[in-house]
């Protein structure tokens, strides 16, 4: 669907799904405004929620800014917290608070990446207004909703919705006819106290406001044993991210010559027979950091490396959330 979405010009497909569009749009529209007039409710916590999200489907960069963003708050003071609804993960209790020993396949894989990157609190949940509860009760003064944009039955106080700077919303249009799972206006109209903030992955200075950058950082093997090819050297690669593409890009500018790329799709579970044609090739393998989460374990992935990224805010994003923030904080 993305040569749909992502065309400059509508495809016709597009124009075939779009009365499907329109009703999908109003049913969203109608949603909200009962969360808004209280007739379905919204449920408040005793401590900050901030959420992160996005309108679209697919990938734009919510893990490495709820990482990014526990860096930061941090760095103000603040003991966060996050919550997640842990898609993919098998776990069966009303609410899991994660510890080293769950696996990416029993909690999902991005909280399993967020708690490894930052050893902060992570609870998942079905419910989310049952897992901030649980966050604020153990000791976190602030919560990161990690997704969670359209869940308005957790109230929020701070919204911040995040586009690839790429990609952006493609054709505008709602699924299936397009890419979005709200109305564009989305991104101005907010279900907090505040308007969201718009932080853009990959963003133009000229052109964006709020921007993270992902900075590569060295290449790190699964094991001891890994082989970590050199900028030029010939590897393939894969990715189950929600923009493999992306990743592609990145190791090119890198300077990797990628001979051979699989992407899978987003929160897959990998098997070894999964990986027996990249083996084929001989080639050095590297893949994404939320990938090597769950390929630690698999033997034949030993000599493989992954390449973390760390997302990096301008200062008008990091001003205008501690804008947001005192305003919460301090009670104005």
């Amino acid at each position: 669907m993305d040569q749909i979405w992502y065309q400059k010009k509508h495809h016709p497909i597009s124009y075939s799904l779009y009365p499907l569009s329109a009703l999908f749009a109003l049913l969203t529209k109608a949603r909200r405004w009962l969360y808004r007039k209280q007739w379905l409710k919204s449920h408040q916590v005793d401590i900050p929620v901030v959420v992160v999200g996005n309108i679209n489907v697919g990938g734009t960069g919510k893990t490495p800014t709820v990482i990014a963003l526990i860096e930061l708050l941090r760095k103000q003071g603040f003991n966060p917290g996050v919550i997640s609804r842990g898609y993919g993960g098998n776990y069966k209790e009303k609410y899991k608070l994660l510890s080293k020993m769950d696996s990416p396949e029993r909690v999902g894989d991005e909280p399993a990446m967020i708690y490894a990157s930052t050893k902060a609190p992570v609870i998942v949940s079905k419910n989310r207004v049952l897992a901030a509860k649980v966050m604020s009760e153990i000791g976190a003064d602030i919560i990161i909703s990690d997704d969670g944009l359209q869940h308005y039955a957790l109230a929020r106080d701070i919204e911040i919705i995040v586009v690839d700077g790429k990609r952006r919303f493609g054709n505008k249009r709602i699924l299936p006819a397009g890419p979005l799972r709200e109305p564009i206006e989305r991104v101005r109209i907010g279900f907090g106290a505040h308007p969201p903030i718009v932080l853009v992955n990959g963003g133009e200075p000229l052109i964006d406001k709020n921007i993270m950058t992902l900075l590569p950082q060295p290449l790190v093997g699964l094991s001891e044993t890994a082989s970590l090819p050199q900028a030029g050297d010939a590897i393939a690669a894969f990715a189950g991210i929600g923009n493999p593409k992306r990743f592609h890009t990145t190791l090119e500018q890198l300077g990797f010559k990628v001979e051979v790329f699989h992407a899978f799709s987003d929160h897959k579970s990998y098997k070894t027979e999964d990986f027996n044609s990249l083996l084929e090739t001989q080639l050095n393998i590297v893949m994404t950091e939320k990938d090597a989460i769950k390929c630690r374990n698999i033997p034949s992935m030993n000599k493989a490396s992954y390449l973390p990224v760390v997302g990096g805010f301008n200062q008008s994003f990091k001003d205008s959330f501690t804008k947001q923030l005192r305003k919460i904080t301090d009670g104005i």
